[in-house]
């Protein structure tokens, strides 16, 4: 949300910010589709793009880290003990 909020104020520098920093967690996560998008939404935030494709590729981004969400959330209540 903070990433579509940055765009339509067209804050670059933060956006770029925010999406350096998130790069080492989807390697971590083994994400590799929303790194290497992230990779090109940081790289037009630094180019101050003002392109509809960036924001396309931000609510992309978003819906892929919302499907793996949900995709970890199903596992870890695999993962827990049942009760009873």
């Amino acid at each position: 949300k903070n990433m579509k909020q940055q765009f339509a104020d067209q804050n670059w520098e933060k956006l770029a910010a925010q999406a350096h920093k998130i790069k080492p967690n989807l390697d971590y996560m083994g994400m590799t589709e929303a790194r290497e998008l992230i990779q090109e939404i940081e790289e037009q935030a630094k180019g101050q793009s003002t392109s509809e494709e960036l924001g396309n590729q931000i609510d992309q981004f978003c819906a892929i880290c919302s499907t793996g969400l949900e995709e970890l959330s199903d596992k870890v209540e695999e993962l827990e003990p049942s009760e009873g």
